[in-house]
């Protein structure tokens, strides 16, 4: 079986302007498949490039060199991510490639129920609606906050409706950045279960994840990634 996501000899670095231009490398050949089913879990230290690598498969931080292969259910054919126009990736991202990061993204005065909804662009209003308001339930976010603007919420409530966003929709792509940030122990074995369902129903994850339990509970497998930062510090 063809994988979903497919990443070669991918390099990624950051200019250090104040370092006289220095280049600092954080990603160096790294190779990577993620299949139908499989959780791939993300090992390293902080500054490893595991969040690096999580939004360059979005598309949101393009890569020196590499490539990042995304070829999923639906699609028709493959797509060049490291190539991919932005209207590309906007399909990409509505269809087929859902993402939790610690930080909502800005969303001025769209209350929870909304934000939630923009996960189903093809949905009538009242199924939206509906499909929203019961991950909502799930993750026991209270129906008072519903109609209030996520940004104003506590972080622990506004990581709900992240994580909310990205389950209520079948993605056959899920890309996890730490999507336990803020929350309390209930959420986190919510957030186990809503993994463990995604991974039956043949979706591929590549994720970063902090909490112990979930790291235990929820990863196929692993893909360590090196500090590559120490060569530099050593210098």
């Amino acid at each position: 079986m063809r994988p979903f996501i497919r990443i070669r000899d991918l390099h990624k670095s950051f200019t250090l302007h104040c370092y006289g231009e220095y280049q600092l490398p954080v990603l160096s050949g790294l190779s990577l498949d993620v299949g139908s089913g499989e959780c791939v879990l993300l090992d390293g230290p902080s500054g490893s490039g595991k969040s690096t690598l999580l939004r360059a498969v979005h598309g949101q931080c393009p890569p020196q060199s590499g490539s990042i292969l995304v070829d999923a259910p639906g699609l028709g054919e493959a797509v060049e991510i490291t190539e991919a126009p932005p209207s590309r990736l906007h399909d990409l991202h509505r269809d087929v490639i859902g993402m939790v990061s610690p930080v909502l993204p800005p969303t001025t005065a769209i209350c929870s129920l909304n934000i939630v909804c923009e996960a189903l662009p093809d949905a009538n209003v009242a199924t939206c609606r509906d499909l929203a308001a019961t991950m909502l339930e799930r993750l026991n976010l209270p129906e008072a906050m519903w109609n209030v603007p996520a940004v104003s919420l506590p972080p622990c409530e506004r990581q709900k409706v992240a994580i909310a966003r990205c389950f209520v929709r079948d993605y056959p792509i899920l890309l996890l950045d730490e999507p336990e940030t803020a929350t309390d122990e209930e959420t986190r074995d919510i957030l186990g279960d809503m993994i463990e369902e995604a991974k039956a129903r043949g979706a591929a994850i590549l994720a970063s994840l902090r909490d112990p339990f979930l790291r235990r509970s929820t990863a196929t497998r692993h893909q360590h990634l090196e500090d590559q930062s120490l060569a530099w510090a050593a210098q």
